[in-house]
């Protein structure tokens, strides 16, 4: 244009037509849409489709060669489901021994015990009508446990500690459940309240927060500090009482609960000075860690301000997406109680099969005991799989929120 070669010539017609050019045109214009999205992850998605159907394969394996009761009732030395209508089975041999009592009904012996020969290491099962008919046992489910294991139980309890913590749990929550419940309320509300102030106050939130950590870390160090320092009276007259009192009554507690006298600790203050100034130097590192990250990072807050701002924009145009993280956590329950009933049909399959004398169980192939880890894995790549599907519907609805042009017509995009 404009060479003595070519013959086209700038006319000043064709800049007016960029004058006449109206905004809302190409906001409204259909041609200007974004490329439609196609899926990226194919070759995974199969490979995760042809990984499920393996896994019902062997699913289905394990079902057919097994019976859910097995687990949750138990069976007796012929294969006897405790408190079933038991059925011969077709592939038993009419040879076998276990043919004679297999098939019976234990429709009155719900309950299933195991007992130990005195004369040597074997054990039998048997399916019976309660737990009294043998002392020292009791009822657990649909087993009968001895009592034993639960003093065995206690003692491990008691000396370990755990049982006065359990006790002490237990009975905190007894006596608190009420303040514990007005605690989650306040959580919930303070969360909700932070939710509106990102729609309007995201800067002064985020600095609040900030300043605020800052602020706890410089008085517990401060604080820290003090309660080292100021352990004896040559340290501060003032302030000596004020500590002394408390650790009087720390004193009076010890000597409360434990029945042994402070006397004879003669360590105690010793012990406690020098844990005072491993948190005071332990508070400090954190403190001067903290002040630095966010003296060096104060220009990169700005940022965060900002993509905060616009993530309260969002939430407020597609306010639906504070319940995504619910059918999320939903989801995941039901994966985790799928793999559970999973595995109560893993370890129920088998092969009846005589381990001695009129004694049989159903012993799992190979197979079986793979599809034992394999339901595991599918469990922990199904729950990834569905955090990601959390992922993606948000980003995907935030981005078709942000790139929209006009915010009005922008309906469901977390469909």
């Amino acid at each position: 244009m404009g060479s003595s070669i070519s013959n086209d010539k700038v006319q000043p017609s064709e800049v007016n037509k960029f004058k006449d050019f109206q905004k809302s045109e190409s906001e409204d214009s259909e041609k200007c849409k974004a490329k439609s999205r196609t899926s990226t992850d194919v070759c995974f998605l199969i490979v995760f489709i042809v990984f499920l159907t393996a896994l019902i394969c062997f699913l289905a394996y394990c079902v057919f060669n097994g019976d859910i009761f097995r687990t949750i009732n138990g069976y007796d030395d012929c294969g006897n489901i405790c408190g079933r209508n038991n059925k011969n089975l077709k592939h038993l041999d009419n040879k076998s021994n276990a043919s004679q009592c297999l098939g019976t009904s234990k429709v009155n012996e719900p309950y299933h015990i195991v007992l130990r020969q005195s004369s040597s290491k074997e054990f039998n099962r048997l399916c019976i009508s309660d737990c009294s008919l043998y002392e020292g046992y009791r009822k657990f489910f649909n087993r009968c446990m001895p009592n034993k294991s639960q003093t065995v139980v206690n003692t491990i309890f008691s000396r370990t500690g755990l049982s006065n913590f359990f006790t002490e749990v237990s009975e905190d929550f007894q006596i608190c459940w009420t303040e514990i419940c007005y605690l989650c309320l306040i959580a919930l509300v303070l969360s909700s309240l932070l939710l509106v102030l990102f729609r309007y106050l995201v800067g002064v939130v985020v600095w609040i927060v900030l300043l605020g950590s800052l602020a706890a870390c410089l008085i517990g160090t401060i604080l820290l500090w003090c309660v080292n320092t100021l352990q004896g009276p040559q340290y501060g007259a003032l302030w000596y009482p004020f500590f002394n009192f408390f650790r009087i009554l720390w004193k009076h507690s010890k000597d409360a609960n434990d029945g042994m006298p402070s006397s004879l600790l003669p360590d105690v203050d010793v012990r406690k000075s020098d844990t005072y100034l491993v948190f005071a130097i332990l508070a400090t590192i954190v403190t001067v860690i903290i002040s630095l990250i966010i003296f060096v990072m104060r220009n990169r807050i700005k940022l965060v301000v900002q993509l905060f701002e616009e993530a309260g924009k969002a939430i407020a145009a597609m306010p639906i997406l504070l319940l995504e993280p619910i059918l999320t956590f939903i989801f995941l329950g039901v994966t985790i109680a799928l793999w559970f009933y999973f595995c109560l049909w893993i370890e129920s399959s088998g092969t009846l099969t005589e381990t001695r004398a009129n004694v049989f169980y159903y012993k799992k192939d190979g197979w079986m005991k793979f599809t034992r880890w394999y339901n595991f894995f599918g469990m922990l790549w199904m729950a990834q799989f569905i955090i990601g599907c959390q992922h993606m519907v948000i980003a995907g609805a935030v981005s078709i929120w942000y790139f929209k042009r006009n915010k009005a017509s922008l309906g469901t995009p977390f469909l």
